[in-house]
């Protein structure tokens, strides 16, 4: 692995983007839609507005009695094809423009627009970078476009050529060919692109990102803004290597009270009282995970809210009995001088939890023990009574339950930040993983691991007490296999019966694995 910076150092008082346009550059089958479905997964957990722009998507989608303009097949690319070439050049800049004025429509929350195509040469992104100018050029200062170029490069024979059956597997051009002519096909597509193709250099004076062979190389230019040292450090972490990761909530414990007693049931399921405002304005909807919007409410987030009391200082019997048994299944799962990361929240219960396994696996373990993995905090839970009765406090929940802040304590915004270093810790290990936390914080995990934004339902994932969720990566996202490992002390479904599940509210059918697979397969998209 290697990285290399080149003129990072920047004289701009603020280095906040608030828009940024990424420019995907590299030949086909060379991983540009792979780190395009990333970035959007990584952008969206942390609560961008983010959208992936395909060039090859809208020619497909294009009439196709446009003769030679539209032909799918390896000479439509050709570098002495002008016609063609004139028309996929014209197509792009529709594609861009798309995504420019959907970049300003989004208001003023961080916003970044994937252009997805090859863009090989610099002419290309020349007309790229002149036309963002120009639009610039017409918008005010806030609705100004940043641009980033993130170039993907491969030059591993074996990599390449997954990439190609992936490629011909998932790309409409090639539904209908059979696999030795859509390979022949696609072959002769690249060694059109290869006659023409440029990589990006420092003559241009852009900000770009080179991926050689997924980040066991990278090259970076003139980064300076917050967002694009964000991405940097995200991509730099992603790795093609194949391990599993395992989730873990802490076992059932003794809880010793903090503070206040149990929130009452009737706070959720009564109505609230008239609010004095006079806000009707509707709430802010969801992001469901079939496209759907459903709108979420105090309801939905009680048994977080119920996790957060008290602290875990000793395991109860069944936690015990879990405990020795999750030593025995994880050391079952890895090879005899295989190691482990081991990722924990703080408090004793969680400490216990690991014993066995530490006990088991000896100097094999490599544990990191980090607050960031601790519980959603509530704050005070006095205040937080008072507003659960309010009327117009539920709606300010409902408008924007992302950034709300339970008083004295954290938001779901607040969540995702600290476990923002967790997800590329996970992301940049090579060997096992096993993460060990509390039902939110794994959940905002899981959220990540699907591409979904935050928050979510109590139902987005199964992960009941006393199991191991197993995830592993693929080309198209994460599978995931739940493992029970003892009977669970506490049901949620049993507790919380007047909980709305979320796969009741947006009536999607879902993989039986509890959806880690759906998420990234609808992101699937070829290259241009």
């Amino acid at each position: 692995f290697a990285i290399v910076f080149v003129a990072m150092s920047s004289d701009q008082c603020s280095d906040q983007q608030t828009r940024m346009l990424v420019v995907m550059v590299g030949l086909p089958a060379r991983g540009k839609s792979y780190l395009s479905r990333k970035l959007v997964n990584y952008f969206s957990w942390q609560g961008s507005a983010i959208k992936l722009f395909n060039v090859g998507k809208a020619r497909r989608g294009q009439d196709e009695d446009k003769s030679d303009a539209t032909n799918q097949s390896a000479a439509f690319f050709a570098a002495d094809n002008k016609e063609a070439a004139a028309y996929r050049e014209q197509l792009a800049m529709v594609v861009l423009d798309e995504a420019l004025r959907w970049m300003v429509a989004q208001g003023t929350q961080q916003t970044l627009a994937i252009f997805d195509a090859t863009n090989t040469t610099v002419a290309r992104r020349k007309h790229v970078a002149e036309m963002v100018h120009q639009f610039n050029l017409q918008q005010s200062h806030k609705n100004q476009v940043d641009v980033i170029c993130v170039e993907s490069i491969c030059t591993d024979e074996k990599v390449l050529r997954a990439n190609m059956l992936q490629k011909i597997a998932s790309s409409p051009d090639y539904q209908s060919m059979p696999q030795a002519d859509a390979i022949a096909d696609l072959t002769m597509r690249m060694a059109n692109y290869e006659k023409v193709y440029q990589e990006v250099a420092d003559e241009e004076e852009l900000v770009y990102v080179k991926v050689v062979n997924i980040a066991k190389k990278v090259i970076a230019s003139n980064i300076h803004g917050d967002t694009e040292m964000q991405m940097l450090a995200f991509l730099v972490s992603l790795h093609l290597g194949q391990r599993p990761v395992w989730l873990v909530r802490a076992g059932n414990c003794m809880k010793t009270p903090s503070r206040t007693t149990t929130l009452p049931a009737a706070v959720f399921n009564s109505a609230p009282s008239a609010s004095d405002d006079g806000d009707s304005s509707p709430p802010r909807p969801v992001d469901a995970p079939n496209g759907k919007n459903v709108q979420l409410d105090f309801s939905d987030i009680e048994p977080f809210l119920h996790e957060g009391r008290g602290r875990c200082d000793k395991l109860s019997k069944s936690g015990i009995e879990f405990s020795q048994k999750l030593a025995e299944v994880i050391a079952s799962k890895l090879q005899p001088d295989e190691r482990l990361c081991i990722m924990s929240s703080t408090p004793k219960g969680a400490k216990q939890t690991l014993d066995p396994l530490l006990q088991k696996l000896g100097p094999r373990a490599d544990v990191w023990r980090t607050h960031s993995l601790d519980k959603f905090d509530l704050g005070s839970p006095d205040d937080l009574m008072e507003k659960l009765r309010s009327h117009a406090e539920r709606k300010l929940f409902a408008k924007d339950p992302f950034t709300y802040r339970c008083p004295g304590g954290e938001s779901f915004a607040d969540l995702v930040r600290r476990l923002h270093y967790v997800a590329l810790r996970v992301e940049r290990s090579k060997s096992p993983v096993l993460v060990l936390s509390h039902l939110m914080p794994l959940r905002t995990l899981c959220a990540y691991f699907q591409g979904m934004k935050v928050p979510v339902s109590p139902d987005l994932v199964e992960l009941p007490e006393h199991s191991i969720l197993e995830l592993r990566p693929g080309s198209h996202g994460w599978t995931s296999q739940l493992i029970q490992v003892t009977p669970p002390q506490t049901d949620l479904h049993s507790r919380f019966p007047h909980v709305r599940s979320w796969r009741s509210m947006c009536s999607d059918s879902s993989t039986a694995d509890g959806g880690l697979s759906r998420a990234q397969s609808t992101g699937r998209v070829a290259d241009e």
